[in-house]
């Protein structure tokens, strides 16, 4: 009787099999996942190579800016000193 109980409790000793299509599986989830993590690798340098240039076209874009308030200011004051000129010459002030 002992040994029908103790034939009951005892934890089997034998790795349970690994078949052929499970480590098959197992190879396909790790390409898988190698796959994905290869595209967050390269998708990253391009985000950052895409911030350096949207870096260089902001920089430039302020620069035409302020190019153009620069240009504005002048053609306003050559306009104004036109107008005062061809009132000078019309009045004689």
């Amino acid at each position: 009787m002992q040994d029908m109980a103790d034939a009951g409790n005892t934890a089997p000793t034998e790795k349970p099999k690994q078949y052929d299509f499970t480590v098959a599986g197992d190879q396909i989830a790790a390409t898988l996942i190698k796959a994905a993590e290869d595209q967050v690798t390269e998708a990253q340098l391009l985000l950052d190579r895409t911030k350096v240039l949207a870096d260089g076209i902001k920089a430039q874009i302020k620069e035409q800016a302020d190019m153009l308030t620069d240009m504005n200011k002048r053609l306003h004051a050559f306009g104004s000193s036109m107008v005062e000129a061809h009132d000078k010459y019309l009045n004689g002030k």
